[in-house]
């Protein structure tokens, strides 16, 4: 499926729940682990 702001708009309008991933920062978490930070432009 592709994806586009038309169609995630369509969707939110005809009232269907949509779900996000939000994530900040670009640093693993304290641990070390990969956490959803890896998703941002400035990850290594």
């Amino acid at each position: 499926m592709k994806y586009s702001n038309v169609m995630i708009q369509e969707r939110f309008n005809k009232g269907e729940t949509l779900k996000f991933l939000f994530f900040w920062g670009h640093q693993p978490n304290k641990d070390g682990s990969i956490g959803k930070s890896c998703f941002s432009q400035w990850w290594e």
